[in-house]
């Protein structure tokens, strides 16, 4: 792992994350983001160009800030609070989302830490490693810096640039169309089909639709390219739930930009004040032949 400090990406100061053919841009004033991630030499995820560099220094009349700000999308992959509902004015809490998070730098990781959030009572931790080439791993701590117990699900949001398929390792009958989400329920007859086994769900152009699925622990992207296959293959904690949406897995393709959201989620967490816990993501990337099953490519990205 190699880290690179004080670079200038997209307008933002960022710290710079390598591994293999991994590099990761780390926008700590910016919601504590990983806003960039290439894969040898293709940029993976997502930013808004109409909000590029922007940075914030939020005043002491939190409500009237929410309204101003409205709900603006920078990219990259965040931490948001679920569930989505429990947000004041439909906006996600600013502290966490768009404020400057506290950046530090270890022998053997990057930590983001945000501001304690005046909407929830939370103190966001995000930690950044690598400990082989090609991968990263992602460890979210949600703190309760507040005087209540409270009760939140830890939600990893990362906006990837169309094109992608999901592959979760659940039958199509699992698959939970949102019905607020767009056309949801049509599209699943087009979006979302089976194969070897497997939920493919397609995010190739611009339609409006949302899925959650329970699995166990572990899906993965693909994008085919005329070179070869891109996979993206994540591994989390497996558990039961509660889940604040229903789900631990989540799949929302934009119909505006060019982007899909790849969303992970941690079981419901009931923190009394000063008690925290984590949810850890491992996310390891390939490129594979285009002629590799979707069984094979399971199997790969399985055995780390």
């Amino acid at each position: 792992m190699i880290v690179e400090e004080n670079i200038k990406f997209l307008g933002w100061n960022c710290t710079a994350l390598s591994a293999g053919n991994l590099r990761a841009m780390l926008a700590p004033d910016i919601g504590g983001r990983i806003i960039s991630l290439q894969f040898e030499g293709a940029e993976l995820f997502f930013t808004n160009e109409k909000h590029r560099g922007e940075t914030f220094e939020f005043t002491d009349d939190y409500h009237a800030e929410k309204r101003k700000l409205g709900f603006r999308l920078w990219g990259g992959d965040k931490t948001w609070v679920a569930p989505q509902h429990s947000w004041h004015e439909h906006i996600p809490p600013l502290d966490l989302d768009a404020a400057k998070y506290r950046l530090e730098i270890n022998s053997n990781s990057v930590v983001m830490t945000s501001p304690t959030c005046r909407e929830t009572g939370l103190t966001v931790i995000r930690e950044v490693s690598s400990d082989r080439a090609d991968s990263l791993n992602l460890n979210v701590t949600f703190r309760n810096d507040s005087s209540l117990t409270i009760q939140y699900g830890i939600w990893d949001v990362t906006q990837m640039q169309r094109p992608f398929d999901i592959v979760l390792p659940v039958p199509c009958e699992s698959i939970k169309p949102y019905e607020d989400e767009g056309e949801s329920v049509g599209f699943k007859k087009t979006a979302v089909h089976e194969s070897e086994g497997f939920s493919v769900i397609q995010c190739r152009e611009a339609r409006h639709f949302k899925y959650g699925a329970v699995v166990p622990g572990s899906a993965f992207a693909v994008r085919k390219t005329p070179s070869g296959t891109i996979v993206h293959a994540r591994k989390f904690e497996k558990s039961a739930g509660p889940f604040a949406h229903g789900a631990n897995l989540e799949v929302y393709n934009s119909p505006e930009m060019d982007y899909m959201e790849f969303e992970v989620h941690s079981p419901l967490l009931t923190l009394k004040p000063g008690e925290k816990a984590s949810h850890a993501q491992k996310w390891c990337f390939y490129s594979v032949d285009n002629g590799l099953s979707l069984t094979d490519i399971n199997a790969l990205s399985g055995r780390d």
